[in-house]
């Protein structure tokens, strides 16, 4: 199945490649490519990488994150996270308890409805 993507273009970095302020493109995406369980994905788009896919949707940390550095974020065992978009093959970017950061993949599970 086949889904459109909708981006701005009115960007500095638009700007330098000669697209048009406030123009508006669209790209194909294949949905079967939405990742793993459903969590998303992130494409190139005119060089810039856009995160499609469930932001949103909540995570349960199955073991505690301590934060390595700034920009982490630390949780404990059993707390909830809003998955917000993936990073890499192994982190994510998600909110727990009013904070927002990245976090290990391999520390949460998709919660149940």
């Amino acid at each position: 199945m086949m889904q459109g993507l909708l981006f701005d273009k009115a960007d500095a970095e638009g700007a330098a490649m000669g697209r048009a302020p406030a123009s508006i493109g669209a790209a194909t995406v294949d949905a079967s490519k939405l990742g793993a369980g459903g969590l998303g994905h992130s494409v190139s788009v005119f060089g810039r990488k856009i995160s499609i896919g469930n932001s949103g949707a909540l995570m349960i940390a199955t073991e505690d994150f301590q934060a390595q550095q700034a920009g982490d974020l630390e949780f404990r065992r059993g707390e909830t996270i809003e998955y917000l978009s993936d990073v890499d093959a192994n982190w994510a970017r998600g909110k727990c308890n009013g904070r927002e950061g990245i976090y290990p993949k391999s520390f949460v599970q998709k919660r149940e409805t």
